[in-house]
């Protein structure tokens, strides 16, 4: 199903080269929050997601947190701490919370990227909203059975081969 396939796969948010996004004409990255930039349990925050954080910053780039989770305190205190805005409850695959986003930092979703690991949330929220999808690895393994499952259907799907988490070329 290449309507999934996102349009990178980097091994994780650290790993994503925001010159690439920049020659794209990228100028706002939307971030998944759980499993993406922070686990989703223990609410850890990576040093090298933070890293990259401020690295896109200084280049330029506008950033947000675009999260289906419905806790919102805990998406504000994510966001707050990354100084950051956000929107959580997004219903991703839909694109409302996505288009959202977008239009709160005044920029047109052609001009923004999504970042996430689930194929069939935040891959397909962004193509069906019209922005870049960048999937990544999940930073934690500790994960409900059915997420891990989907994960990997979703994977099989978008054509990402588990072992490399690369497209096939």
């Amino acid at each position: 199903m290449k309507f999934l396939a996102p349009d990178i796969v980097v091994p994780s948010v650290g790993d994503l080269d925001v010159t690439w996004l920049d020659a794209r004409g990228i100028k706002l990255i939307l971030l998944d929050r759980d499993n993406t930039i922070a686990t989703p349990k223990e609410h850890v925050i990576p040093p090298s997601v933070r890293t990259w954080i401020a690295r896109a910053r200084r280049r330029g780039f506008s950033l947000a947190i675009v999260s289906n989770n419905t806790h919102t305190q805990i998406i504000a205190d994510t966001a707050e701490e990354l100084g950051i805005s956000y929107i959580s409850g997004a219903w991703k695959p839909l694109p409302f919370g996505v288009k959202r986003a977008c239009k709160v930092a005044g920029v047109l979703p052609h001009e923004t990227a999504l970042v996430g690991d689930q194929i069939f949330t935040d891959c397909l929220a962004a193509k069906l909203a019209g922005t870049v999808s960048v999937k990544v690895s999940p930073l934690s393994s500790n994960e409900a059975p059915w997420s891990t499952a989907l994960r990997r259907f979703g994977e099989t799907c978008a054509g990402i081969r588990r072992e490399t988490h690369q497209r096939p070329s």
